[in-house]
């Protein structure tokens, strides 16, 4: 079952609350899946690297 729809707003606050409203809905679950979701996406990111393949080294310059 598909529950997407298009809404229109008045305003930009109207859309901001009804946004709010949506995400005060959510479990927990939910809000980390979406934000691990966004935060793959900002990296162009297809899928989790898994933590054994992340960098854990910082590099400094040499100043000369």
């Amino acid at each position: 079952m598909n529950n997407k729809h298009i809404t229109f707003f008045t305003s930009f606050d109207e859309m901001e609350n009804d946004q709010l409203k949506y995400f005060a809905s959510l479990q927990p679950e939910e809000l980390l899946k979406n934000h691990k979701a966004l935060s793959l996406a900002a990296f162009g990111l297809k899928k989790d690297p898994g933590a054994k393949a992340l960098v854990r080294k910082i590099k400094f310059k040499k100043e000369e």
